[in-house]
């Protein structure tokens, strides 16, 4: 029996928790085991907050990081005060208890009268969602008697341009939220005295599925919440916005097989529901035909990869900006051809963009048909490849113009089948009509674990891992262009029908 009377201690990471959802809260509280796996990709952005915070560090020289010279939370609190009631100017992460809620400041400054609390995020804006932690932090400080002057949230400029060397000045913006926080005090405590009362509860709280399960990022617990539901609801449907999802949802329409005939569909849709219903594929032939009408040999199957870093790497560019630094390429000659790949990989070292640009030139044929999945990535990274070389400009806006998009017969519906469960993305898409393909035997499994791997890369001192990682990030590009290859054949086939 969970003890009513007792207070769980919270921390910034349970109040946001919290504020999306109770049932979480409370269920990573006291049944942990029911949690999926962490996202590794979600990790990897709080690992990337964590540096853009060390490099917040740089606005205010010369603290004391308290976390890093106490390795018990006791030792951090009493280490905090101790150090407050110093000549010490400024402290990192000290550590502050009120209430059971324990919480971590990023960067705490003395004034003449006081502190100024900077809250530091890798975000590119300052959105309405960040002010409920600083206010939990405020809460706590004032719960302490601890007079806070002036608090500010410090965020990515994404304006910022890198010259040849960082400006930590320019790169991060400061804006005052003093009068926002402190309006907020009164609900503040009342949310976390709800929270505390949620935890102590007996009873796993009763919250509807909803919007706040995957945003903004997924929540761990809901693979146990959503369980219920198959693999032919109504979330299944492409196209349909998460408001009409959740409104049949809640209407009680919960299965595909449920929905009321005069409910407003396209016909795409129409297809998918039958599929589900009947259990086999549907097929546009005369979508489909046109579809192939468009590609010719040779068939260049081409894919890129590219990561993002909120701290810019190379002069010229922004936080934030895609940087391409891997393609795959199989170019099918003819008919009975085999496909032959060719790859890219960057040095780590060094910015990639150039010699990414040159190689891509120089293998992808004059007259080749591009075949891409989802081409955004790539006719962006070429279109600003092109801005950024002028002397290459007109090859690769070149290449852009000769992109097909193997996306376009599943997305408009020419071919669908059941087991794509309303998604498209190619790792979707191939073990519904290709199953001896698979991603889950690769050690990279998708477009951001490759750019994470890549980043790790860089930062790495260990030739193995670093060998490694190569290795990996060469598999699953190419991977990604095979699969393209095979689904072509699996659309041809289709198209053979009569």
């Amino acid at each position: 029996m969970i003890e009513s009377n007792k207070l769980y201690p919270l921390s910034v990471p349970l109040f946001v928790r919290g504020n999306l959802c109770h049932k979480s809260l409370w269920l990573h509280q006291h049944r942990p085991e029911l949690s999926g796996q962490v996202d590794e990709t979600l990790r990897a952005r709080f690992d990337e907050g964590y540096r853009v915070g060390l490099f917040a560090r740089e606005l205010f020289l010369d603290g004391r990081c308290i976390t890093e010279e106490a390795d018990t939370v006791d030792r951090q609190l009493w280490l905090t005060k101790k150090l407050m009631n110093s000549s010490v100017m400024t402290l990192y992460e000290p550590a502050f208890k009120f209430d059971s809620v324990l919480i971590f400041p990023n960067i705490l400054c003395r004034t003449e009268t006081g502190w100024t609390l900077y809250d530091v995020k890798s975000h590119g804006m300052l959105h309405p969602g960040i002010l409920k932690d600083v206010a939990l932090q405020y809460f706590v400080l004032k719960g302490l008697n601890i007079q806070v002057d002036r608090i500010c949230v410090v965020h990515i400029n994404t304006d910022y341009v890198l010259g040849k060397s960082l400006d930590v000045l320019r790169l991060f913006t400061v804006v005052d939220v003093t009068d926002r926080v402190k309006m907020r005090l009164n609900q503040t405590r009342d949310t976390v005295q709800t929270m505390q009362r949620v935890l102590a509860s007996s009873v796993v709280p009763k919250v509807a599925i909803g919007p706040h399960c995957s945003k903004p990022y997924e929540c761990d617990f809901k693979p146990f919440c959503w369980q219920h539901l198959s693999d032919d609801s109504v979330f299944s449907i492409s196209g349909l916005s998460k408001n009409q999802k959740f409104t049949l949802y809640e209407q009680g329409v919960r299965e595909m097989q449920d929905m009321p005939a005069s409910y407003p569909l396209s016909d795409e849709q129409v297809a998918q529901v039958r599929a589900h219903r009947e259990g086999v594929p549907t097929v546009n032939l005369i979508g489909l035909r046109d579809f192939l009408g468009t590609l010719h040999y040779p068939l260049c199957f081409l894919d890129f990869e590219a990561f993002q870093s909120a701290i810019p790497l190379f002069s010229g560019t922004r936080p934030y900006e895609q940087i391409p630094f891997q393609f795959s390429l199989h170019i099918q000659s003819g008919p009975t051809a085999e496909p032959i790949n060719y790859s890219f990989l960057a040095s780590e070292s060094e910015d990639p963009r150039r010699a990414f640009a040159e190689s891509l030139i120089k293998l992808v044929p004059e007259n080749g048909c591009i075949v891409t999945y989802d081409h955004h990535l790539e006719s962006q990274a070429m279109r600003h490849l092109a801005v950024l070389f002028p002397d290459l400009s007109r090859a690769l806006l070149k290449l852009v113009g000769q992109i097909r998009d193997l996306i376009i017969p599943f997305e408009k519906g020419y071919l669908y089948s059941p087991a794509m469960r309303g998604r498209y993305s190619i790792k979707t898409i191939l073990p519904a009509f290709v199953p001896e393909l698979s991603y889950e035997n690769l050690v990279i499994k998708n477009g951001e674990m490759a750019a994470l791997s890549f980043c790790k890369l860089r930062l790495s001192s260990d030739a193995k891992e670093k060998s490694d990682i190569r290795i990996a990030l060469e598999k699953y590009c190419e991977m990604d262009t095979y699969a393209m290859v095979r689904l072509l054949d699996v659309l041809r086939v289709f198209s053979d029908r009569d």
